[in-house]
């Protein structure tokens, strides 16, 4: 892997759904950080605009539990309605005012929308279901409580997991990870997962809002094209030029924009793709139900281009 001076190279894969939104994530926190990808076949992450070691600037601006209790999505808050898996609408625009009076607070609109037939209240790929109820909001402060709470200790977890050797918790993570666990329907068998990735990739949800326009009833989380369980539904690049979190809002609309709706890629269409600075293309495999008894849901990946 090439890096300059400047740069941070990391072990987090952009082959890896959850590891791409991870380095997403990583702009989220560090608003001065720039991303490229570098490598072939799954290109890594690498990180520039940082002031100091990577790992310490991450875990210093993760947030701690006591501010995730904070987000619109938590599923208790004093004074308010509970928000659980299945929300009802009145709780639903309860929290929609709690957001519109914090616009930092993206975290709503990363998960639910209305604006489907019937009023109904639908959920993101991104935040699929899972066993016992658990709102995504638990699922993410489960995974933050398994850090350690003590900073040195903090930044050792996050620098192993930026090095590509993060350690695994039994914990169902944000629920659609694929490499929790190979079980499937064994609903006995643990389910791991790398909790900082889980973290960062929570973060970076905030560039996939939820989407509706009255008419289609289960709503689209923003880069799925199509229902979650269609091959291909959510296609994501890598980039070479260095950018920002908006750097990067920018270039995802331009991907979108390029591709074909089956996520084909043409000579011509792969040509576009250059210009845009994108050196790979990946798009999600839905691993579907094999059971009755089977809870697993999970986005694996295949290169595109």
């Amino acid at each position: 892997m090439t890096v300059g001076p400047d740069e941070q190279a990391t072990g987090l894969g952009v082959g890896w759904l959850n590891s791409w939104l991870a380095a997403i994530g990583v702009l989220r926190l560090l608003p001065d950080a720039r991303l490229r990808w570098e490598g072939r076949g799954s290109p890594r992450a690498v990180f520039s605009g940082i002031d100091g070691d990577l790992a310490e600037a991450v875990a210093g601006a993760m947030p701690t539990v006591a501010d995730l209790a904070r987000l619109t999505i938590a599923r208790y808050r004093e004074g308010y309605a509970e928000l659980p898996r299945t929300v009802s609408p009145e709780a639903y625009r309860e929290r929609a005012a709690v957001a519109r009076a914090n616009p930092a607070d993206w975290s709503l609109a990363a998960t639910l929308t209305d604006l489907v037939p019937d009023g109904e209240i639908v959920h993101g790929p991104f935040d699929p279901a899972v066993p016992k109820g658990l709102t995504l909001h638990q699922r993410v402060v489960a995974c933050r409580e398994r850090l350690p709470a003590e900073p040195v200790s903090l930044v050792a977890s996050v620098g192993s997991t930026i090095n590509g050797r993060g350690d695994r918790v039994q914990a169902n993570g944000l629920g659609f990870d694929i490499t929790r666990t190979s079980a499937g329907v064994d609903a006995s068998a643990e389910v791991m997962v790398d909790p900082v990735i889980e973290c960062l990739a929570f973060e970076g949800l905030q560039l996939f809002p939820m989407r509706g326009d009255g008419d289609r009833a289960g709503g689209l989380q923003r880069g799925f094209t199509s229902r979650a369980s269609q091959r291909r539904a959510f296609r994501w690049p890598a980039w070479r030029q260095p950018i920002d979190l908006w750097g990067v809002d920018a270039l995802l609309d331009q991907v979108a924009a390029t591709l074909p709706h089956d996520g084909s890629v043409t000579a011509a269409v792969g040509r576009r793709l250059r210009r845009l600075g994108v050196t790979a293309l990946f798009g999600s495999v839905y691993q579907r139900p094999r059971g009755s008894a089977d809870t697993y849901r999970a986005y694996g990946a295949e290169r595109l281009w």
